[in-house]
């Protein structure tokens, strides 16, 4: 017993070793890393290292890359698809103060509102984000809604567990007619993650993605949804507004995220490698 009790301590002290001088090791290459064009602060570096082991925060990755790599003024977001605003926590941990909270499904609501409400700069919206103003079916699905669409789902080869439940009929706007001129200047950042419904969204908002420097959307290789965009086509789309995909995680051969960045910024990228910023 006293054998297994100390064998069992000798393992903790390592382990404990290795996790230190990992976080060590991660924290000098990223104060290290060429092309920071802002510098960031070691306690994120700690905290994003956290979120990308143990939680596979993509959003939380992509924005410290946008931010600090490439400069991007942390002005406020605007996030497609909330449903419970579960990101909250990476976007408080970067602080971004506005942020404009999109969902689409009625039943949503009541939690989406507690989970912003000790958060003063959080908005809520309850509408489907979409190229024309009116009504639209949402095709709701039996995990709670996390994969509810405006398109119909297409889901059993992959998700064989999740199945639509229901159809509601919710509000729809073109982000650009529900946005005010001043909204339009307090986010920079669109975050949207609507089940294939990405750039029938995004087409609807073609005057806001003027002011907007990031993108980062949920990306698709093949259709979950009837009519889902692919990510070439989610590409030729945000070229043609000026933006450039720069990073992108697969979570599996059909399905992952992307970020895209206003084409301005590259310059940054260009005077890192001559460490002339």
């Amino acid at each position: 017993m006293k054998r297994l009790i100390s064998l069992v301590v000798i393992l903790a002290v390592l382990l404990g070793c290795l996790t230190f001088i990992k976080l060590r090791e991660y924290v000098i290459a990223s104060t290290l890393q060429a092309g920071y064009v802002v510098q960031e602060p070691w306690q994120q570096k700690l905290k994003a290292y956290y979120y990308k082991v143990f939680k596979r925060a993509n959003v939380y990755e992509f924005l410290r890359r946008a931010y600090y790599f490439f400069g991007v003024p942390k002005t406020g977001i605007i996030h497609i698809g909330a449903r419970y605003a579960e990101e909250l926590e990476y976007y408080s941990e970067l602080g971004i103060h506005n942020i404009l909270w999109i969902e689409a499904d009625p039943s949503a609501e009541q939690n989406l509102k507690q989970s912003v409400a000790k958060h003063p700069g959080s908005k809520v919206a309850m509408f489907a984000a979409a190229d024309s103003n009116g009504t639209i079916d949402l095709h709701v699905t039996s995990n709670e809604g996390h994969s509810s669409s405006i398109l119909t789902p297409k889901l059993e080869k992959y998700y064989p567990n999740i199945t639509e439940t229901k159809l509601v009929t919710v509000q729809k706007y073109k982000l650009d007619d529900y946005l005010s001129a001043l909204d339009k200047q307090q986010y920079n950042v669109i975050v949207i993650d609507v089940q294939g419904a990405e750039l029938i969204a995004l087409k609807g908002a073609i005057d806001t993605l003027k002011t907007i420097d990031v993108v980062i959307a949920e990306i698709n290789y093949t259709e979950l949804y009837a009519g889902s965009v692919l990510i070439k086509d989610l590409d030729t789309f945000l070229a043609q507004q000026g933006f450039t995909r720069v990073d992108t995680i697969s979570g599996g051969y059909y399905t992952g995220d992307a970020m895209y960045i206003k084409d301005k910024f590259f310059v940054h990228e260009q005077r890192c490698g001559d460490k002339s910023f």
